[in-house]
């Protein structure tokens, strides 16, 4: 019912925007060993690094993909300058590699 999607998604993404949650508005992602540990309004999740599909630096954000659709979208202007920024895209993208490597020889 293409009708029903059209009529409704619009009422569902103003609630989201307007009360906040999992997906949308602030978080804080903090880097642990076995993965990103994100904190928002509403709750906190976990993101193993072999699910980060791609990085990204854009002219302001930093983009860590999870999937074709979805990406946490991080501030450039979030670290004091461009060095930490890429010391952190690094971090991350070693950390993915060494987890898919470990996932890889196991299968």
């Amino acid at each position: 019912l293409p009708w029903a999607f059209q009529r409704l998604m619009p009422r569902v993404v103003r609630r989201m925007l307007t009360k906040g949650g999992a997906l949308l508005g602030p978080h804080r992602l903090v880097i642990e060993p076995a993965g990103l540990h994100g904190f928002s309004p509403v709750g906190e999740g976990h993101i193993p690094y072999a699910g980060i599909h791609g990085i990204v630096f854009h002219d302001r954000h930093l983009f860590l993909y999870l999937s074709a659709s979805a990406a946490a979208t991080i501030p450039l202007a979030a670290f004091p300058s461009s060095d930490p920024a890429r010391a952190f895209a690094t971090a991350i993208e070693q950390a993915r590699d060494r987890e898919r490597a470990v996932i890889t020889a196991a299968a």
